[in-house]
């Protein structure tokens, strides 16, 4: 099932996460984030994904290892967690938690990715 929000659409598929970004998420980039050299500016994800997190059970990190999932910096999305009344992350009572990251994340930035093909893929962890 394929949800849209104000810049990107998420759809789960087998063993992952489909992202792609609509129009107004490439006029958010080229307006606010796009820097000197066609390079696009590390905090754009985090723009692309301010409607995910108020709207959905989605959350972005840039460094999914710093949320304490595995031994790696990719960025990850997770689904199904929150956070605790202490401020800690879980899952404690959701069935159907995952976890989705960008493989690729050493060899290329996926907003670079998502921006120029109109697409990007997370795997499910």
């Amino acid at each position: 099932m394929k949800e849209d929000f104000n810049y990107i659409s998420l759809e789960k598929v087998d063993a992952g996460l489909i992202i792609t970004i609509n129009k107004d998420g490439i006029e958010e980039i080229d307006d606010s984030y796009m820097e000197l050299g066609g390079h696009i500016h590390y905090n754009a994800a985090y723009e692309l994904f301010d409607g995910v997190r108020g709207n959905s059970e989605y959350k972005y990190f840039d460094d999914i290892g710093d949320a304490g999932f595995g031994l790696t910096s990719a960025p990850g999305i997770t689904e199904g967690y929150y956070y605790d009344d202490n401020g800690y992350l879980t899952d404690k009572g959701n069935d159907n938690s995952k976890v989705y990251y960008y493989d690729k994340y050493m060899i290329t930035s996926f907003v670079d990715e998502l921006y120029h093909t109109g697409k990007v893929f997370f795997n499910e962890a």
